[in-house]
């Protein structure tokens, strides 16, 4: 599973006009998608929401983001 940048998403989701949930490749099942709303003025966080609606920010640098499906977060893990 080959994730991108917030930053890389955020340009995508400029051009599609369209924000997709997405999902941090290391997170557990206790959180299930991020929502992003808005990159602040500095350009160097993409703020939203998570699945549990607490507002969250992360720097637009963070790698391995992917496009959340539903269920997804119930699937295989490493060990």
């Amino acid at each position: 599973m080959l994730g991108q940048t917030l930053s890389q998403w955020w340009h995508s989701f400029s051009e599609s006009g369209v924000i997709h949930k997405l999902r941090y490749v290391g997170w557990d099942h206790r959180t299930r998608f991020f929502t992003p709303k808005a990159i602040d003025e500095d350009k160097a966080h993409i703020e939203g929401t998570l699945d549990s609606g607490e507002l969250i920010r992360f720097p637009v640098d963070s790698n391995f983001w992917v496009q959340y499906d539903e269920g997804m977060e119930d699937g295989a893990k490493a060990v």
